[in-house]
């Protein structure tokens, strides 16, 4: 499982969930990184939703270089999620 902490899989075995992929873009969709935080990637979770706000308040300082740089970010915290529910399931 690359890309998870022994922590994460550790979490992931105890519990036995496997994360939804289409309920982590979902939740990636309207919160950008807590989607990567329910497959078990919390550390690339929490750095997305992050960057997500941080680009977010830029938006309103610098324009549309931030919003660019947002939905960049927000693609790539959907691209994630998904990739990670996929690759708890297999």
């Amino acid at each position: 499982m690359k890309g998870y902490s022994k922590i994460d899989k550790g979490r992931l075995e105890v519990l036995g969930n496997v994360p939804n992929p289409m309920l982590a873009v979902i939740i990636s969709f309207f919160l950008p990184g807590i989607g990567s935080i329910v497959t078990g990637k919390t550390l690339m979770g929490i750095i997305i939703f992050i960057l997500a706000l941080i680009s977010w308040a830029a938006i309103y300082f610098v324009g549309a270089i931030a919003f660019i740089l947002y939905m960049v970010v927000w693609l790539y915290g959907l691209y994630d999620a998904y990739s990670g529910a996929k690759t708890m399931n297999n």
